[in-house]
């Protein structure tokens, strides 16, 4: 028989598989018919179509998940909907990165990826803005009324006072605790 890459696609779209003959290092191409196992042998040449057919077919069992992961799913998400454990997971998106990556899609995922942390950045971002805010106002509020505060540091009651310090090189005015003379928050 004449083999070609089309051949083998036809072949295996009749029913045959694929399998590994270890003696031989080739692929065989085998079918059950009328109980016997009919089996073909093919070319050394073509190990290297083989292999990547057999890994295309591996991957499209998950492409259901690569389509969620696609769309936005949450590693919970996928988790939860397919009954999965971590280490499956684990496993499914160094899966994805390879499918991506065999279809030259690389480009788009990094992307993704890149823009969603980018996203996430700017959110963390607006958190610290909102807390040293926050922070600022409270500092004030308890030094200038002379609230007692019970210092993180050291422990103890004492006030806030505004003295100026040395942090790093730098001589700084800050609001420290009557105590240990250190920024509580």
């Amino acid at each position: 028989m004449e083999w070609s890459e089309s051949k083998i696609i036809e072949l295996i779209n009749q029913g045959w598989t694929l399998s590994w003959d270890r003696t031989n290092k080739k692929y065989k191409l085998q079918k059950r018919i009328n109980g016997k196992v009919k089996s073909y042998t093919l070319p050394k040449k073509f190990n290297e179509f083989c292999d990547r057919l057999k890994k295309e077919k591996e991957l499209n069992k998950y492409l259901d998940i690569f389509k969620d992961i696609d769309y936005g799913a949450t590693v919970d998400e996928i988790k939860e909907k397919y009954k999965l454990n971590c280490v499956e997971i684990e496993e499914i998106f160094k899966k994805y990165v390879e499918w991506k990556l065999n279809k030259n899609e690389l480009k788009d995922l990094l992307f993704n990826i890149l823009y969603e942390l980018r996203s996430e950045l700017w959110k963390i971002y607006e958190i610290e803005n909102r807390l040293d805010k926050a922070s600022w106002l409270i500092r004030h509020s308890l030094g200038d009324n002379r609230i007692k505060i019970n210092c993180p540091i050291c422990k103890k009651w004492g006030y806030l006072e505004l003295k100026e310090i040395k942090v790093g090189n730098e001589r700084v005015t800050k609001w420290v605790c009557s105590n240990c003379n250190k920024i509580p928050f």
